[in-house]
């Protein structure tokens, strides 16, 4: 991912994680308040509520939304946002290290 001079974010596909890439191939992707959406298994409604969340409280940061396995897979501009956790979060299988410009959020909705 980089800058070019007017601020505007440039990403290949390549650059994001494998499932996002096969997500995108498989089922597709909407574009929502400047957000890609690439889309999985999840109801919409869920997903729209927490881009639309994220967009309010952050705006003009977040690019990419991805939801599956209760891992909620975000790409964000300039860094992640302070107050949205550590760089380093433990899961089912270890500890993982996160690219400074992602964060996963294992989430579980009722």
């Amino acid at each position: 991912m980089k800058k070019n001079e007017s601020k505007l974010m440039h990403i290949h596909k390549d650059q994001l994680p494998d499932r996002v890439q096969v997500a995108m191939d498989k089922n597709g992707f909407s574009i929502y308040r400047g957000v890609l959406i690439v889309w999985d298994t999840s109801p919409e409604e869920e997903i729209i509520e927490a881009v639309d969340e994220f967009v309010n409280n952050y705006p003009d940061q977040l690019m990419v939304v991805h939801f599956a396995d209760n891992l909620l897979e975000m790409v964000w501009k300039d860094g992640v946002p302070s107050g949205l956790g550590p760089r380093v979060t433990d899961t089912q299988r270890g500890q993982i290290e996160l690219d400074p410009s992602a964060y996963i959020i294992p989430v579980i909705f009722n």
